[in-house]
């Protein structure tokens, strides 16, 4: 989790995190969310994602982001480290979300 959040970014951000988690999960994905009370991501590249499933259809990797945090080298450095992760196997996706605040 990104610490340089504003409290209310940071509330944000985990309800969209939340929401994706419980989403995948109904639809039958095993599921990890970076988040109090679920079972964390793995580390990916040197980088835990905020959400990472695993299914019949292949592996997820789902990055949230708010507005303010969208562009910063920490943000950039994610997606790099995801992006080669999502290269080195097959049915590996990776998406970023932003937050609409």
């Amino acid at each position: 989790m990104a610490s340089n959040r504003t409290r209310q970014k940071q509330s944000e951000h985990d309800a969209l995190v939340r929401r994706i988690a419980e989403d995948h999960v109904a639809q039958g994905w095993e599921t990890y969310a970076d988040l109090i009370g679920w079972t964390n991501p793995p580390e990916i590249k040197g980088h835990i994602p905020d959400v990472y499933a695993k299914g019949n259809v292949g592996e997820r990797l789902i990055e949230v982001e708010t507005p303010e945090s969208a562009h910063t080298a920490h943000a950039k450095a994610q997606a790099i480290a995801f992006r080669a992760w999502q290269r080195s196997g097959l049915n590996r996706t990776f998406e970023t979300r932003v937050t609409e605040g």
